[in-house]
């Protein structure tokens, strides 16, 4: 695979979009690992993060790199300069990229399929040594995964709720919340620890979490949803815990 040819294959897989272009393919056979140099293409629009203006470039900031998903077991590694944008409002501001959360030192796809990773293996513990990640890094990517999927979530138009205890470890509750689904609460290790589970069951996924089972833990539970939300509820769905049903 030639240079060019390898460049656009790495473009077609990263879904880079129209503004950003695979510049360099660097393949370093000692440390196994290929690295992949981004850059804006040519008369590429810079808008402000802020406000989505469009302006000049202001500066570019200091070559930083972020682990992607390995390619054919080489570590893959993108590296770029992010420009930062000269707004007029809210002055230099680095501009997004498609491939990372700004702070981010991992590649969106990378932190999805740890995610998963995390989901389904036993503990944190094995899930890291497969990622080859520590605990610290792993509970940034959990933290930052559990952000993205409340930006996502919806509460408007709630039709059917399910609430379901499901016991933990030392689980932070970020790490909780990616444990646990509407069609299955899993239980991981040993131990009495408990949160309480609030899942929208048409949607599949989980709308609010709170630690502890109990009829006071529910309530608190109930609250996080907006009175308005609320009233758009037909059915909800739990097991024959009292708590549960006096709070429903």
């Amino acid at each position: 695979m030639g240079k060019e040819t390898s460049k656009e294959f790495f473009e077609s897989v990263l879904g880079l979009g129209p503004e950003w272009e695979v510049s360099e393919v660097t393949l370093n056979e000692t440390s196994n690992q290929v690295t992949l140099d981004l850059s804006l293409r040519s008369g590429a629009k810079v808008v402000c993060p802020e406000c989505g203006e469009s302006c000049a470039i202001y500066d570019r900031n200091v070559s930083r790199e972020w682990r992607h998903l390995d390619t054919m077991q080489l570590k893959t590694v993108l590296r770029a300069r992010v420009p930062r944008a000269d707004g007029p409002v809210h002055g230099p501001q680095t501009i997004r990229f498609p491939w990372a959360d700004p702070m981010a030192r991992f590649t969106l796809a990378f932190e999805a399929h740890a995610i998963d990773v995390l989901e389904n293996a036993r503990s944190t513990t094995q899930a890291c040594k497969l990622l080859k990640i520590g605990w610290t890094t792993a509970n940034r990517i959990m933290e930052r995964g559990v952000a993205r999927g409340l930006e996502h979530r919806k509460l408007e138009d709630l039709r059917r709720v399910g609430m379901d205890e499901s016991e933990r470890s030392e689980d932070s509750l970020p790490q909780a919340a990616l444990r646990v689904s509407a069609a299955r609460q899993k239980s991981f290790l040993k131990g009495h620890r408990y949160i309480t589970v609030l899942n929208d069951l048409d949607w599949g996924w989980v709308l609010k979490v709170v630690e502890g089972r109990t009829e006071e833990d529910a309530l608190a539970l109930w609250g996080k949803i907006p009175e308005t939300n609320r009233t758009t509820i037909k059915a909800v769905a739990t097991d024959m815990w009292q708590a549960f049903e006096n709070a429903a």
